[in-house]
């Protein structure tokens, strides 16, 4: 059985839901894993405005990745609250990721309350983890 590696990281998107362009990202962090491993990270937004549902996407056009990569982001119900003075909507989602191999990628996420929007950035160096080769055993073989 292939044992997988994963790694988990937490990522807090302490970003308030007010109008900012596409051009201000702001950094959510940077994770440095193998390329045999996935990383699961939990992404959490708020919005002062406690009537607001928000939405997680990424955002693949501002995104540096490879086409072919899948990326799961999935909602999930209990998130920490944030220290702030005054009451938020908040919200988390769980992202799930494995890279196609080696490099420098970035993930773009826009959080949105349906009116405004914030964008977030992910920094993931991929490096190349040396693994030994394996034979292969020989098949059947028959000598006249």
């Amino acid at each position: 059985m292939k044992k997988h590696k994963i790694v988990i990281v937490c990522l807090l998107l302490t970003v308030v839901a007010i109008a900012q362009p596409a051009s201000e990202i702001i950094n959510l962090g940077n994770v440095d894993m193998w390329d045999d491993q996935s990383l699961i990270a939990t992404i959490a937004g708020h919005d002062p405005d406690l009537d607001d549902k928000l939405t997680l996407d990424l955002v693949p056009e501002l995104s540096q990745m490879p086409y072919s990569t899948v990326v799961a982001i999935t909602k999930v119900p209990i998130c920490a609250e944030p220290n702030t003075p005054y009451p938020v909507t908040v919200a988390c989602w769980q992202l799930s990721w494995r890279p196609g191999g080696p490099g420098e990628y970035g993930l773009v996420f826009v959080l949105s309350d349906g009116t405004l929007s914030a964008y977030g950035r992910v920094n993931v160096s991929v490096r190349h983890r040396n693994r030994p080769p394996v034979l292969q055993p020989l098949a059947d073989v028959l000598i006249n």
